[in-house]
């Protein structure tokens, strides 16, 4: 699956806990309900919903998943394609790609680009950092 899946799904997760408090157990369920979300509506290869609460192990049923997914949806107001700083770079790579001629250098550039934008998923300073900023911070440190 995309990487961006992660970036998508922790920014569905991050925006919900920014509006309601919850317990450990809701947090699980509404963690495991953003990331169906994201692949439901970002990625081609499909997860039922099913095989979603299979992976809970038991600990949440699927009504409480589709009711996750209509209230995770409507806390952020069906603002459901947020932008990726993967996205950025995406943009920025014919840019980046014209200020060098040797495409090892690029293809290295671009692997760390996309290995520091993996770290900013997992560092809480990022979260309220624009998604354009962390693209492009990325990119100019992997240069």
């Amino acid at each position: 699956m995309d990487r961006d899946l992660v970036f998508i799904a922790m920014s569905f997760f991050d925006r919900f806990l920014s509006r309601y408090h919850v317990d450990e157990t809701l947090t699980q369920l509404v963690a495991m309900t953003c990331l169906y979300l994201a692949i439901k509506l970002h990625s081609a290869n499909k997860i039922s919903i099913a095989s979603m609460v299979t992976l809970s192990r038991g600990v949440f049923r699927l009504d409480q998943v589709v009711k996750m997914e209509l209230c995770v949806m409507k806390s952020l107001n069906w603002y459901l394609n947020p932008p990726t700083p993967s996205t950025f770079v995406d943009v920025l790579s014919p840019i980046m790609e014209e200020m060098t001629n040797d495409e090892h250098i690029m293809i290295e550039i671009k692997d760390m680009t996309k290995y520091l934008l993996e770290l900013s998923v997992c560092d809480g300073y990022f979260v309220s950092k624009h998604p354009s900023l962390i693209g492009h911070a990325a990119i100019i440190l992997a240069m």
